[in-house]
């Protein structure tokens, strides 16, 4: 089955005349077709089912199609009027169009569903249309505009469209002002453009058929609506095959990220396809037994942990995005500033670094935001301890069992043993550091308990610390490094706070620098700005943000540091070079 969502550029386009035209080519070439209108105002005077039901009937093709109005009000205006003050939500439209169209159920071939005003028109509540059915994300046929302006309003409509993610195969216009808008139009646009001739208005009354006006134009327009019908459908079908191919393509040519290959090599079906996203779901194509149908499943890691908002607020994201992207493009940094790096390194100071950040320095990764912090706490502590120039001290880092940092080759040195690093995922790797086992905290028949042996905290990491420092005096501990609160990738395990604290209490005591990794807790990813200095209590030196720094759109990272941190004013007896990955 086939699903086209007709917009319009403007009101008064001929949006309905062209949903006609569309379900007549379909169903003159024996298509069982379905014309779904989910929202109509001016009900029942104006009712676009009812004209489309008529234009059917004129040509004797009724055994195949069904027409069904879902949601109607009697004033002729807006839809977000014209439903008053108790309006369906959004999740109910959508709801009533799936079940409507029943996709892994219908007989119909094709489904021409058709929208009330433009893309930017309201919804019932209020919510631009382009949002509200954003979750559904059918092809578009775009019904642009004839008349004078009408070439700013199809541009407008069609970029609305494409910036939310539909595809738009195809844009009609119905030329009633001579004016040959598709021929600008077609040089602007990635789709197919269909002029068609005018179509002189109906006589005022209502005799229960189509007037012969509308009846001729559409004889004249078949050709046109054969060949875009046919267009359609050879879209549909280069989607479709795409789709099904994609998964046994993709195993000849992706490496992914942890991921056991040969658990997946014996087949193609073992590979989710994704169609679409809006808010927290996906769109999937679903191969099981050779059933190829499109699903809508929920995101239960939320992309490994990079998503946040809401469908409400995705839309703005994107436009956020493509402002930027048309505004700078990419444009070099060092030395140099613009607008967006400035807004949100002031943001993350003032919020999630409260107290204690003064800079921020941008970076592609989580893992590389690790890799800047564990220069910029190296460099402050060879700074702050005289060693700076002494080629013989070697650095290890204070963490923890359990932790991750990335998979970038310092940040695998920074944490012990484990599946994501060794010999068979790097032969250099190194655990470069002390690294304890931390009191985990759980829930246990319904209560908090914490699971340890360890008495005393701080004497614990002292005591710790003193004995590497015997095992490797050629050592020191120049950083300690922590995920606070809960471990991600080691296990969602719930370290004890007081642990946390403690550790953080003994580094103020050797001077030794703190970072925070909250690329997985922080920015409220736990309710709250910062897990460290919300939930914990305490300030570290630098700390690094990712993930949900851009919703997951594009890879992007920030360290935060405090102003020593950086060293960016303390006066050196020697000149230092400058650091390629921190601040000078």
């Amino acid at each position: 089955m086939r699903i086209v969502t007709t917009w319009g550029a403007n009101t008064n386009v001929g949006k309905t005349l062209v949903s006609s035209g569309l379900v007549l080519s379909a169903l003159r070439e024996h298509q069982a077709v379905q014309y779904l209108k989910p929202v109509q105002t001016g009900y029942p005077e104006d009712s676009d089912a009812r004209l489309v039901s008529r234009v059917v009937d004129a040509w004797r093709l009724g055994d195949s199609f069904v027409s069904k109005t879902l949601f109607a009000w009697k004033d002729a205006v807006s839809p977000h009027l014209a439903a008053g003050t108790s309006p369906p939500d959004d999740a109910s439209v959508v709801s009533a169009i799936r079940q409507s169209v029943a996709e892994e159920n219908s007989d119909a071939d094709l489904v021409v569903l058709e929208t009330a005003g433009g893309p930017g028109s309201p919804g019932p509540s209020g919510r631009l249309q382009c949002d509200l059915l954003r979750p559904l994300r059918y092809p578009a046929l775009l019904v642009g505009d004839g008349q004078l302006g009408g070439i700013s309003t199809t541009l407008s409509s069609y970029e609305m469209l494409k910036v939310r993610g539909y595809s738009i195969p195809v844009i009609a216009i119905v030329e009633n002002s001579g004016l040959e808008n598709y021929k600008s139009i077609e040089k602007h646009v990635d789709a197919a453009v269909f002029p068609l001739s005018p179509c002189l208005p109906p006589p005022d009354q209502d005799n229960g058929i189509i007037d012969r006006h509308l009846k001729q134009w559409l004889m004249d327009t078949m050709d046109t609506f054969r060949d875009m019908e046919s267009y359609l459908r050879r879209c549909a079908k280069q989607d479709r095959e795409w789709l099904e191919q994609a998964g046994e393509r993709t195993l000849h040519s992706i490496w992914w990220p942890f991921t056991q290959h040969q658990e997946i090599s014996s087949g193609y079906e073992n590979v989710t396809v994704i169609d679409s996203r809006a808010g927290e779901d996906m769109v999937i194509m679903n191969s099981n037994n050779n059933n190829h149908t499109l699903r809508s499943v929920y995101d239960g890691c939320a992309s490994w942990w990079t998503q946040g908002m809401d469908a409400e607020h995705m839309p703005g994201m994107a436009l956020e995005v493509a402002g930027a992207i048309g505004r700078y493009g990419h444009v070099i940094f060092p030395r140099n500033i613009h607008k967006p790096a400035l807004d949100v390194a002031q943001q993350l100071i003032r919020e999630v670094g409260k107290g204690w950040a003064s800079r921020a320095f941008f970076s592609d990764n989580g893992s590389t935001a690790v890799e800047v912090a564990l220069k910029m706490a190296f460099r402050k502590y060879m700074v702050d301890h005289d060693i700076l120039h002494d080629d013989d001290v070697k650095l290890h880092v204070l963490g923890v069992q359990g932790a991750y940092h990335g998979d970038t080759l310092g940040t695998m040195d920074a944490v012990p043993p484990s599946v994501f690093n060794g010999r068979l995922q790097t032969p250099w790797f190194e655990g470069r550091g002390l690294f304890l086992d931390p009191p985990t905290v759980a829930i246990k028949n319904g209560a908090w308990v914490v699971q340890t042996d360890i008495k005393d905290y701080d004497v614990h990491i002292r005591e710790s610390l003193d004995a590497h420092a015997k095992a490797y005096p050629d050592h020191c501990v120049g950083a300690c490094i922590i995920e606070p609160v809960v471990q991600g990738a080691g296990g969602m395990r719930m370290i004890d706070p007081e642990f946390h604290r403690a550790m953080a209490r003994v580094c103020r005591e050797r001077n030794i620098p703190l970072i925070v990794d909250e690329v997985f807790t922080g920015i409220w990813r736990l309710g709250a700005p910062s897990a460290a200095t919300s939930l914990l209590g305490i300030t570290p030196d630098i700390g690094c943000y990712a993930k949900l720094l851009t919703g997951g759109v594009v890879p992007m990272s920030i360290t935060l540091s405090s102003e020593e941190a950086g060293i960016l004013y303390k006066p050196w007896a020697t000149p230092c070079p400058t650091q390629t990955y921190a601040p000078q």
